[in-house]
């Protein structure tokens, strides 16, 4: 513990970051300890002590852990306490101490605003909390706190030197743990364990956990608990008439545990069990009455030999599995009659015909039968040369079809439409005539007019055209994305021209181009020309290729310190050429290094094998690094007489790489004057807007600098800084 000599109220920052586990973060959730037990926790981080208490000596009380104690016998207690980290590294740890009062509650509802027994805001990780004239009955209560902000553990315990001795009986005690065994399920060889655990004080957060050491069967409580008992149950033990122990712990409190020994019971005979069969009609396939069912078999200690036999009551072949048998076992029947007949399913194994189990389940309703065309053709005749047209022919086969209404017949490629009046008698022929030769895919349809979804649709292929006028089609690809799509048709006087194409392309001209070309725009392009004197009709299709843009992979944006070159990458090309050139070791390269004087944004295009380009930035970022090693200095005097001079009292070069900063400056009789987490302060002498006489002030400075890693990816050291001196005020 470190103590503020003479004039000087001590200051120190903390600034801890522990996470609490099971201690008090206010007065209201304080634990309680006494003396004889070492007391270790892991200290929070990023949490802050409630506003409203005196605090006392502690600048800052960051991460607080409260404990309370209460005195059974007169004296001095003296505590000694510590905090280091996993690997053993010291870190700063400080404290104060309220009392005395008569309970816990009365120094909670007091506020603990009144002065402190005893306080330490040292930089040191080992402190030391005495206690005087302690007497029977007194309650203290004890606020920890962790000023590095690092996961760390606290310790604290009473000393060797105390004369004063604390009551233990304000702890958590467990008593005792009852254990009834039940009797062994044959069907699963297992009993299951009961009983009551009986305790003391039981903490107020985290679970009590029951275990057993024969299986791996738990049971976990939540706060709050009971007062005095809570009642267990552990299913599912394996029987086997072992030494077994039950052992139940809060997790708040591990040392409040108890264990009790227990035999298990003995193992009984595990027979042949089916436990159950599922079973999940389909639904009615109107098509052909008929329904499917499915499921699985459940079962224990199966027969090693022979089979098991599923069958169904309302029919369906019989579904026989061999052994070795595996609990679940699937099976299906199909093809039943939906005649909403109640039906079972049996199991049974041939070895074991004591091993069996029905399961009922109903059929489903039969369904009605619905309009259906059930079969559509579509055959074209050959190209008439007199016209350049054909016909297809075909017939329609329904079901059921509507009493009222037409039947529709169209073509996707054009042509007539044919419409069939009601009654309908199935099969029915159609055809249909005056349709272009041009080797298109077409589609007929047909449809109901009375029932819309009583409808098909059957795919054919146009014959070639005849005419004796004949185009051909081309383009200038492959190209690629972002070119320009030449298309080009034969020449025929007075002709006109159609063109279709991927992406809903379509064109009147002879010629037609497509600018900025995008991949959707490959394919298939088709051309009709038509003519009147003489009448004809011809197409041609062609095929464009386009070729994929290069797909450019660079490392990414990256960091540097100034003045040492970063390594930037591309590739997914064949050349590049990177910009700006200036400050690259190479600008056509797919590896170069950069070594700019600030943070530049750098963009390299690449061209592939096919001459098609894409380009990408990335950006390297200048880094000026904390410097590893500098001299913080303090002026020892100012003189705040206007005259622009040495006016103020300030920190220069602090303000950089500092993460945590914070000062005192105290008069000579101890009174603070000024205070600051700015380390661009400046502090002009003035207090409470009153001008100070000459005199000398102490400080008081406790900072956290960064120190930068051997480069910029690599993470920031931190190192402690504390100071304290004398300033001079002079006018």
């Amino acid at each position: 513990m470190k103590k503020i000599l003479s004039f000087v109220l001590f200051i120190l920052t903390l600034v801890i970051s522990k996470n609490v586990s099971a201690q008090g973060s206010d007065c209201n959730t304080a634990d309680p300890f006494c003396t004889g037990t070492t007391y270790t926790f892991p200290s929070s981080t990023s949490t802050t002590a409630p506003v409203g208490p005196n605090y006392g000596c502690l600048g800052s009380e960051p991460n607080p852990a409260f404990y309370y104690v209460q005195i059974a016998t007169p004296g001095t207690l003296v505590i000694d306490i510590s905090q280091a980290d996993a690997a053993g590294s010291a870190h700063d740890v400080d404290f104060i101490c309220w009392g005395p009062f008569t309970s816990p509650a009365a120094g909670c509802a007091s506020g603990l605003t009144g002065s402190a027994v005893d306080c330490s805001y040292s930089a040191s990780a080992s402190e030391t909390c005495t206690i005087p004239s302690a007497a029977v009955g007194d309650i203290y209560i004890l606020m920890l706190t962790n000023f590095s902000n690092v996961p760390a553990d606290i310790t604290f315990a009473s000393n060797a030197s105390s004369t004063a001795t604390t009551n233990c009986t304000i702890l958590c005690n467990m008593t005792g743990i009852t254990t009834v065994v039940g009797a062994c399920n044959p069907a699963t060889n297992t009993y299951t364990l009961s009983g009551v655990i009986n305790y003391t004080t039981p903490p107020s957060t985290g679970t009590l956990t029951v275990t057993n050491s024969c299986s791996g069967v738990t049971q976990v409580f939540n706060a709050p608990f009971a007062a005095t008992s809570t009642a267990y149950s552990l299913a599912g033990l394996p029987a086997n008439g072992l030494g077994c122990t039950v052992t139940a712990v809060f997790s708040a409190d591990p040392l409040c545990t108890f264990t009790q020994t227990f035999t298990a019971a003995p193992s009984c005979s595990v027979l042949c069990n089916i436990s159950g069969i599922t079973a999940t009609p389909t639904a009615c396939n109107s098509a052909t009455q008929q329904y499917d069912v499915s499921g699985s078999v459940t079962f224990i200690n199966a027969p090693t030999t022979g089979t098991l036999t599923i069958t169904n009551s309302c029919g369906g072949t019989p579904v026989v599995l061999n052994a070795p048998f595996t609990s679940p076992a699937a099976y299906s029947f199909t093809g039943l009659t939906a005649n909403s007949a109640t039906c079972s399913i049996t199991a049974v194994f041939s070895a074991a015909p004591a091993c069996t189990f029905t399961q009922t389940y109903s059929a489903p309703a039969p369904c009605p039968v619905l309009c259906a065309i059930s079969a559509l053709t579509a055959t074209p005749s050959a190209c008439d040369p007199a016209t350049n047209n054909y016909t297809v022919t075909g017939s329609i086969t329904f079901v059921n079809a509507p009493s009222t209404g037409t039947l529709i017949v169209t073509n996707s490629c054009g042509g007539t439409t044919q419409t069939f009046n009601a009654p309908f008698a199935s099969p029915l022929a159609y055809s249909l005539s005056g349709l272009t030769s041009n080797g298109a895919s077409c589609s007929i349809t047909a449809v109901f007019s009375a029932n819309p979804t009583c409808t098909a649709t059957q795919a054919y292929t146009a014959p070639p055209s005849c005419s004796t006028c004949p185009v051909t089609a081309g383009n200038n690809g492959p190209l690629c994305a972002g070119q320009t799509l030449n298309l080009t048709a034969t020449a025929l006087a007075g002709a006109t021209y159609s063109w279709t194409g991927p992406a809903g392309f379509s064109s009147t001209l002879q010629n037609p181009t497509i600018t900025n070309i995008t991949p959707a725009m490959a394919g298939n392009y088709v051309v009709t020309i038509t003519t009147t004197a003489p009448a004809c009709i011809a197409s041609s299709s062609t095929t464009f290729v386009i070729n994929p843009n290069p797909t450019i992979v660079t490392c990414g944006d990256v960091s540097m310190f100034i003045g040492n070159p970063a390594s930037i990458y591309a590739n997914g090309g064949t050349t590049y050429s990177w910009t700006p050139a200036a400050d690259l070791g190479c600008a056509t390269c797919d590896t170069t290094t950069a070594n700019p004087t600030q943070t530049t944004v750098y963009c390299v295009t690449a061209t592939n094998s096919n001459g098609c380009i894409d380009s990408t930035c990335l950006t390297v970022n200048v880094v000026l690094p904390c410097p590893s090693n500098r001299t913080m200095e303090t002026p020892n005097a100012f003189s705040p007489n206007g005259d622009g001079i040495n006016d103020k009292f300030c920190l220069d070069g602090w303000d950089d790489c500092i993460s945590h900063f914070e000062i005192f400056i105290f008069d000579r009789w101890g009174t603070k004057v000024f205070e600051s987490t700015d380390p661009s302060f400046c502090w002009d002498g003035i207090v409470n807007g009153k001008i100070l006489d000459p005199a000398v002030f102490v400080y008081f400075i406790k900072a956290t600098y960064e120190i930068e890693g051997a480069s910029p990816s690599l993470p920031k050291g931190k190192t402690g800084v504390t100071k304290k001196g004398n300033v001079s005020l002079v006018r």
